[in-house]
């Protein structure tokens, strides 16, 4: 059991700062990739209660760091450790000379050595060999010997139901190796790149059919020049709303389906409408006018009467006229 709480601890501790070795000569070996922080431990013979250590490193020939009096000389600091070396302070005493190096870079590596100055003469106290690895990441911008890939995938062909994409690296040297994956980072290529060698720089052309809404990011690399790039682009299927927006893309038959019916139903309407009210308005008006023809008018009672008197004087006139004639007789 305590053998292996003791091998989980070192397990820890080589997580912590790289892998780290010891040799029959006192020096210390770490190994980390690059862009990773480290710490490399050093630890002075005498203890300052008031923090006046004086200590510095070195890097083969570069100054890595100077402590005096507890503060950082940058004045004796090559440029390239300015802004990531700091004293590792761990403890209130001030006996520990530790560094700590950030965003390593593989030319950080080489043979480092803490040096007391408090003694007479200055005594070396710890010598370090850092080993940091390269890492595949972009480059782009960095110094190289040939030309770094710089990929741009785009959609060159597309329907409902699949998408036609296109990466393209141009001009670069080496030969990059060119790969087009999902977000899931699955891989999609289909085909084999199309490759134009013009001396020793390199056009490489891909082409994928893909019929998923995702992510696809092209991905160049160049393991020579320890470089990888990418671009990406979003591929949308379904069909567009009346917002000009697409739909998803599953169930597109459902969908066209359902946008023919309604049109159907909005063509119906329209004639309804256009058909429907001039009938109304025909309808309305012969309705009316059939009840103004129907509508019974009142009659008065004086004109009753003198249409029912009028016989009776027309009969008492003929009588007069009758005794006037037998007169005469």
């Amino acid at each position: 059991m305590e053998m292996e709480l003791l091998l989980l601890l070192t397990i820890c501790l080589l997580m912590f700062s790289g892998k780290t070795f010891g040799n029959e000569t006192g020096h210390d070996k770490i190994i980390i990739k690059e862009d990773e922080d480290v710490i490399l431990p050093c630890s002075l013979k005498t203890i300052h209660e008031d923090d006046k250590s004086n200590f510095d490193w070195k890097m083969d020939d570069k100054d890595v760091l100077l402590y005096e009096s507890g503060t950082v000389n940058p004045s004796t600091q090559h440029d390239q450790f300015r802004g990531r070396v700091s004293h590792f302070q761990n403890g209130e005493k001030s006996e520990n000379a530790s560094i700590k190096i950030i965003k390593t870079k593989v030319s950080d590596s080489g043979q480092y050595t803490c040096i007391d100055i408090n003694q007479l003469p200055p005594e070396k106290l710890n010598q370090v060999v850092l080993t940091v690895e390269y890492i595949l990441k972009d480059r782009t911008g960095e110094k190289t010997t040939g030309a770094y890939a710089e990929p741009s995938v785009r959609t060159v062909n597309e329907n409902d139901d699949w998408a036609l994409l296109r990466c393209k690296v141009l001009g670069a040297s080496p030969k990059p190796i060119v790969v087009l994956y999902n977000s899931t980072g699955n891989k999609v290529s289909d085909k084999e790149p199309q490759i134009i060698q013009n001396g020793n720089h390199y056009d490489v052309i891909l082409e994928t059919t893909v019929t998923k809404t995702d992510n696809y990011t092209c991905v160049a690399t160049q393991e020579e020049l320890h470089h990888q790039s990418n671009d990406t682009t979003f591929v949308h299927f379904g069909e567009k709303d009346r917002a000009g927006e697409k739909t998803n893309g599953e169930g597109n038959g459902d969908t066209r389906w359902s946008g023919g019916i309604t049109l159907g139903i909005i063509i119906g309407v329209v004639i309804g409408v256009l058909i429907g009210v001039p009938f109304g308005i025909v309808f309305i008006r012969w309705r009316r006018s059939n009840e103004v023809a129907n509508k019974k008018i009142p009659v008065r009672r004086d004109d009753t009467t003198n249409s029912h008197s009028t016989p009776l004087q027309n009969g008492a006139q003929g009588d007069h006229y009758a005794q006037n004639n037998s007169s005469g007789l």
